[in-house]
């Protein structure tokens, strides 16, 4: 497979340089990597530990403004492949007990295997302006942010956009046709540069709107413009088979860091205890006092919990 995907790779926290690391050496065969860093922090072993790898384009240093996406938008018009994949390293939780990993979840999303990134890039050359992580994926939640959004929709000229196709990738992890967001984005570019560049540091919009946030969710909006589609990203899953209606069928994966996640429903978290052969016990994160749940594979890519079996 010819490298037609570039990853733009915003790697302010430089302590988890070696994850990104880890999850991008194996595949360093079907991208090309623009690492961008944040120019006031110790970048010595980040840079040490990515030079090692043949396929990155580029090392860039930027301001802390803007968050992850001062750099996206700095980066764009040098991005020469069809498709690119958008990360960051965000170091949040999500979830009902903010359990939640969601920056292991979005990039074992997008390229947590080989098999994963190549069924993705495959999804983007079907025609995907925008490939979502489905679990993370919110349909018109502008809220706070709406006076902000329609007056950046209207400096990039954007066509109108109907409520029902205003969806986005929380966490602002996204995959995305690289014409098509140079088109929308780049003839107005330095003006959404200015507008984030007054946003510092760690920017939150919990009291009020931000440009940044905004700009997360227009990302989305774009990705169905101009006979492009919204579409999802498509993980290599396995299946836990269950009685309860809502979960008979739920998909799930387990990731490098032994947590697991459930494709369909990713506040169904938890940490892998013990995993072999056809077997495998769980801590359940999302849920209160219950014990470890045991797994028994039953089938191809299939398992049910053990006590289902008695």
């Amino acid at each position: 497979m010819n490298k037609d995907t570039t990853v733009i790779l915003w790697l302010y926290h430089t302590d988890l340089a070696q994850e990104f690391y880890d999850l991008l050496n194996p595949i360093q065969d079907l991208v090309k990597i623009r690492l961008c860093l944040c120019e006031d922090q110790d970048n010595k072993n980040c840079v040490r530990l990515f030079s090692s790898l043949k396929n990155v384009e580029s090392i860039t240093y930027y301001p802390n403004i803007g968050v992850d996406i001062y750099s996206f938008l700095s980066e764009l018009s040098s991005i020469t492949t069809p498709y690119f994949l958008k990360l960051h390293s965000k170091k949040s939780y999500w979830g009902t007990h903010f359990h939640c990993n969601w920056r292991s979840v979005l990039l074992d999303t997008f390229l947590g295997d080989r098999d994963t990134l190549i069924r993705n890039i495959n999804i983007l050359r079907s025609g995907a302006g925008y490939l979502s992580a489905r679990p993370f994926t919110y349909r018109n939640v502008e809220e706070k942010h709406k006076e902000n959004i329609d007056s950046i929709l209207k400096l990039i000229c954007c066509p109108k956009i109907k409520a029902q196709d205003r969806k986005f990738t929380g966490g602002n992890m996204f995959g995305g046709n690289t014409a098509l967001f140079q088109k929308v984005l780049l003839h107005n570019r330095n003006e959404l540069l200015n507008l984030i560049s007054y946003e510092k540091g760690k920017v939150d919009d919990v009291l009020e709107s931000t440009y940044s946030h905004s700009l997360e969710r227009i990302f989305g909006y774009i990705g169905g413009l101009y006979e492009y589609d919204f579409l999802y990203a498509a993980p290599t899953a396995f299946k836990i088979l269950s009685p309860e209606k809502n979960k008979r069928r739920l998909r799930f994966r387990i990731m490098q860091n032994r947590c697991i996640y459930s494709l369909d429903q990713a506040n169904i978290y938890g940490k892998i205890i013990n995993k072999n052969k056809g077997l495998f016990s769980v801590k359940w994160l999302h849920v209160d006092n219950i014990p470890n749940q045991h797994y028994t594979n039953i089938g191809k890519n299939a398992f049910i919990n053990s006590k289902h079996l008695s």
